[in-house]
């Protein structure tokens, strides 16, 4: 692993992109970034609460150093010229269904095979990737640095979904990242993808939001349809541009769950109700306030409901009906003190609208 980190760091586009941790404002880290942990492996991060004071990030571990080949489902890859596994877009029979499941076995197949060099994953039973500490990363790859690249290679893409946003919201471009491969520096002519980023205030968010769900109910736009999934949010802007948007609030104290410590206090096996305000229904982790609150059949009262994935990013709205098969009723400690109850989903594929 010392030798790959040695060739790692002579690269030229790891150079450009790769900030250390210790050199890293925390402000440029936001959900969406990604990390290199001290062994390598790559991290996406989805939210950021905290743990005995200290901020604790909540991440999927996404690609990992190729040191031994090995039968996998994971895709082999060649990042800033050095072999890496892949498990992103992982999933068994085409489907994202139980995805989770099989990335998971996927990693520790990966991580078993690397004579220990590569080490396993700290979790905690309200997320179902895994989580992180400053001193397990060595390297951030933030969302600003990848627009500003393809901009400055005018990728003609990314330019087109940038007169797209500045147009419809006024966001003005300094507020624009991308993540996913731009957070590379690689910048792919030939995938349709573009992995923008959204900063801003609630306000202008639900402006972007509501500008890409009325415009695919309209037929302005079409969803995308990948993996037995409709993706709402995640839309063909353009017979040849596919635009997957990722909000992140400017001001991340607007989200209760930013920089907090969250405690189950007890699981439930049946959960049915109402959306009462979907204005956090696109933000990592997603939040919605919540009516009709019934708890294995029996009225319980109507708390707010933290939903911890992406998968159903955009997925809920106002008065739409729902039932999980499973949640969680969890206290949230913020910095100063104050204690939050809502209730918690971590799994995907386990809700089902009934109807709106």
């Amino acid at each position: 692993l010392r030798d790959f980190f040695n060739k790692l760091k002579k690269n030229i586009m790891f150079q450009k992109f790769a900030k250390e941790i210790n050199k890293t404002d925390i402000k440029d880290i936001s959900p969406y970034t990604y990390f290199m942990r001290n062994d390598g492996a790559l991290i996406f991060c989805t939210a950021i609460l905290a743990e005995k004071g200290e901020p604790l990030f909540l991440g999927e571990p996404v690609r990992f150093p190729r040191l031994v080949e090995i039968d996998t489902l994971a895709r082999r890859e060649v990042l800033f010229g050095m072999p890496f596994y892949s498990i992103t877009k992982v999933c068994d029979q085409g489907s994202m269904e139980n995805a989770q499941e099989v990335q998971k076995r996927e990693v520790n197949k990966i991580i078993e095979a690397s004579y220990g060099e590569l080490y396993g994953f700290e979790t905690r039973p309200y997320y179902g990737g895994a989580v992180f500490r400053m001193e397990d990363l060595a390297y951030a790859f933030t969302c600003r640095l990848a627009y500003k690249n393809a901009i400055d290679v005018n990728n003609k893409k990314v330019q087109e979904v940038t007169e797209w946003i500045t147009g419809c919201s006024g966001i003005e471009t300094e507020n624009l990242g991308m993540t996913g491969s731009g957070v590379f520096g690689i910048i792919d002519a030939e995938d349709e993808d573009v992995d923008m980023v959204y900063y801003a205030s609630l306000e202008k968010l639900l402006i972007i939001r509501n500008e890409i769900r009325s415009g695919v109910l309209e037929g302005r736009f079409a969803p995308l349809n990948e993996f037995g999934k409709i993706w709402p949010l995640r839309i063909w802007l353009s017979p040849r541009v596919q635009q997957c948007p990722f909000f992140v609030l400017s001001n991340p104290e607007e989200s209760f769950m930013h920089n907090s410590e969250i405690k189950i206090t007890e699981w439930y096996n049946s959960f049915e109700f109402k959306v009462v305000d979907d204005s956090l229904n696109m933000i990592s982790p997603i939040i919605l306030k919540i009516g009709d609150v019934k708890i294995d059949g029996k009225e319980a009262p109507s708390y707010p409901l933290v939903i911890n994935n992406t998968f159903y990013r955009g997925d809920f709205y106002n008065n739409y009906k729902i039932k999980s098969e499973h949640c969680a009723h969890i206290k949230i400690k913020k910095s100063k003190g104050v204690i939050i109850d809502a209730y918690l989903i971590v799994e995907w594929n386990v809700m089902t609208v009934l109807r709106d």
